[in-house]
């Protein structure tokens, strides 16, 4: 029997922020077999760096029966924050201006498909005195310098996620970060913001600059992988690690099996890697020499580029009308009336999350980068053309 699954996307727009992973390679692309002749066009040419194919969406024009415009995967985001004493200085001043530009930017784009909330730990408004346990919830009545819980961005929620890092707090304590781990994901295994659907992405993205000073068992990686295989509605949660520093400052092989275990390492990545930023697992942002002020942006586009890759690669397939899968294609547009094909390809293209029952297409590798790099860009979903494969 052949599989179906809904043609009823969202109509909505695909919003799009920065991002970059990985680097494609030459390759031939997939084809449609040019004795089908349901099918429209030649065979694809050869696919392009970007990993998607160089044809023009326009081969379809004389099969397709529907064209679906995706939205992006509704998302939790809870910011988890080191300010131990090793962030005095120039990596806590340009952190705090990031963050305050990420909260201020999120209240502007007032994207109903991300909330977010922030945990900081180890700072001089630590009421716990960098011992835990997090998040910190005894809000003093008069500053109200609590964590913040996850909800839309708002200007009350903007308020509140810059009240929790600026002046006078400062980077101060311990590393405490396997009892902020279990803080932050205790806020998202509850987290139910009312601007989101429950089944919504969870995600964690944790900022750190040093070694935890309270995991000398190394429980973080067991616990960080017990999160991202957690049942729903409390998980799976995803662990962004962020490091903040040179090879030299961080444990490398500490952060890149996080980030494996988190299940957010890119293909390809290695855990042990330490002296090519090309192939980390984790996102790495280097300090030294930088101004605050270049330092901040670099902050911020980290945390951005965390956001697209959590919520734009996974365009999910409601159950209310039947399609084929074997006739399904993804068209990738730049927002200037450039439309392109992505093949279905695990590494630089596209797949179903469960070929025998699909409910999600998933964007991998360049074909990820490629649809969160363009401002105005967004994904379409063909049906009706055989599906183009690498």
């Amino acid at each position: 029997m052949t599989r179906r699954f809904s043609s009823a996307f969202a109509l909505a727009t695909l919003s799009i922020f920065a991002a970059s992973y990985g680097c494609g390679s030459k390759g031939s692309a997939g084809f449609i077999d040019p004795g089908d002749t349901s099918e429209a066009g030649p065979a694809l040419a050869s696919s392009d760096d970007a990993g998607t194919s160089s044809a023009d969406a326009s081969i379809f024009a004389a099969c397709a029966t529907a064209t679906l415009t995706t939205s992006r995967t509704p998302v939790m985001l809870e910011l988890v924050v080191d300010a131990s004493g090793s962030m005095k200085g120039d990596k806590w001043s340009a952190l705090v201006s990031a963050l305050d530009a990420i909260a201020a930017q999120m209240a502007s784009e007032a994207d109903q498909n991300q909330a977010v909330g922030i945990l900081v730990f180890s700072d001089t408004k630590d009421k716990t005195v960098g011992t835990g346990p997090y998040p910190v919830t005894d809000a003093d009545g008069v500053n109200r310098y609590n964590d913040v819980p996850i909800a839309f961005v708002d200007a009350a929620q903007r308020d509140a996620l810059r009240r929790r890092v600026d002046p006078p707090t400062n980077a101060s304590l311990v590393t405490p970060t396997h009892a902020a781990l279990l803080g932050g994901f205790s806020v998202l295994e509850i987290a139910k913001p009312t601007s989101l659907p429950p089944n919504a992405k969870k995600v964690l993205v944790l900022m750190t600059d040093g070694m935890p000073t309270d995991d000398g068992n190394d429980e973080s990686h067991p616990l960080v992988a017990k999160e991202a295989m957690l049942a729903s509605p409390a998980g799976p949660i995803q662990t962004f690690p962020v490091a903040i520093g040179d090879f030299n400052d961080i444990d490398p092989t500490w952060m890149g099996t996080l980030a494996q275990a988190g299940g957010t390492a890119p293909a390809g990545c290695k855990a042990a890697e330490a002296s090519d930023p090309s192939k980390l697992c984790y996102f790495q942002i280097v300090p030294n020499g930088k101004s605050v002020t270049a330092l901040a942006k670099e902050f911020q586009d980290t945390v951005n580029r965390i956001r697209a890759q959590a919520s734009s690669c996974e365009l999910s397939l409601p159950t209310s009308a039947d399609a084929d899968p074997s006739r399904v294609n993804v068209i990738q547009d730049d927002g200037a009336g450039n439309r392109t094909v992505v093949p279905e390809d695990a590494t630089n293209g596209w797949t179903y999350d469960d070929p025998a029952h699909p409910t999600k297409i998933i964007l991998h590798g360049t074909a990820c980068s490629s649809a969160t790099a363009e401002l105005h860009g967004k994904v379409d979903v063909l049906l009706g053309c055989k599906t183009v494969v690498k």
